[in-house]
């Protein structure tokens, strides 16, 4: 499902125990055909990813998707040391970074998918092994690993200490 497309019609419901009904029988929770397996794109097999620091960034990018002026205003103006050291470093224009943010309409949140995932772990394990930071086979790695889009952005950021 793409991010800007609805949920399917008809999720699934509690139906009340039938008359008659024993106690601790199995009820069904949901229309007829309702899925009766997780959703298992959200984690990979090993269930290791997303993990802790994987989850916050995930949080980070959806604040700023919800509210793309505040996070504009946060960036401006933070002083963590990662965030200024890298406005400072790049010598960040602060009005036109607020200005371009502030100008972006708000976006659904995004969700972890292991298919995603697995592409940028291959990217990443590329980029490493070239000692580069391009996006060279990015887009095949994402339809090689089965995900569908119509439009797709990717970004890359190489030479960091810390994942987030």
């Amino acid at each position: 499902m793409l991010a800007h497309q609805s949920p399917e019609p008809d999720p699934p419901i509690a139906i009340h125990p039938a008359d008659g009904a024993e106690q601790g029988e199995r009820q069904d929770f949901g229309p007829q055909g309702t899925p009766t397996e997780e959703w298992l794109l959200h984690k990979t097999p090993d269930g290791q990813h997303p993990d802790g620091v994987e989850q916050a960034r995930l949080w980070l990018l959806n604040r700023a998707r919800q509210n793309p002026e505040a996070e504009g205003i946060r960036l401006a103006t933070s002083q963590e040391p990662d965030v200024a050291g890298g406005r400072d470093f790049f010598e960040v224009d602060i009005a036109l970074l607020q200005a371009e943010f502030a100008s972006y309409a708000p976006k659904p949140p995004a969700a972890f998918d292991r298919r995603l995932y697995e592409a940028a772990r291959l990217h990443s394990e590329d980029l490493i092994a070239r000692d580069a930071q391009d996006h060279n086979g990015q887009i095949d790695r994402i339809r090689d690993a089965g995900f569908q889009f119509s439009f797709v952005r990717v970004n890359v950021f190489a030479f960091t200490f810390h994942r987030i």
